[in-house]
C-alpha cells in the first residue's frame, strides 16, 4: 500500500520499478512532472497531441501526475 498522501507519481513509480517497465518524466510547463514516455511510447508518437494521460475515479484532473495526492480507496486509470 501506499502512504497517505502519495501522488500518481509515486505511484507509478513504484508499479513500473516492480513490473520492469521503462519510463521517463518531464517537467511540466504547469508545474509537476508527466509522464512522457513509457516502454518506448512516448508524447505525440501517434499524433501532435498525443501523450500519457490519467484519470482518478474517472475524472481528469487538472494537476500532474507529481501533484495529484491520492487518498484511500481512489482508482487511478493511466492511458495513450
Amino acid at each position: 500500500p501506499l502512504r497517505a498522501g502519495s501522488t500518481v507519481y509515486a505511484l507509478i513509480e513504484r508499479e513500473a520499478k516492480e513490473n520492469g517497465r521503462s519510463i521517463q518524466w518531464t517537467e511540466s510547463d504547469y508545474g509537476g512532472k508527466y509522464l512522457s514516455a513509457c516502454d518506448g511510447l512516448a508524447e505525440s508518437d501517434n499524433a501532435a497531441y498525443s501523450g500519457w494521460m490519467f484519470a482518478v475515479n474517472g475524472q481528469g484532473p487538472s494537476v500532474s501526475m507529481s501533484l495529484y495526492e491520492l487518498s484511500d480507496g481512489e482508482n487511478v486509470l493511466v492511458y495513450y
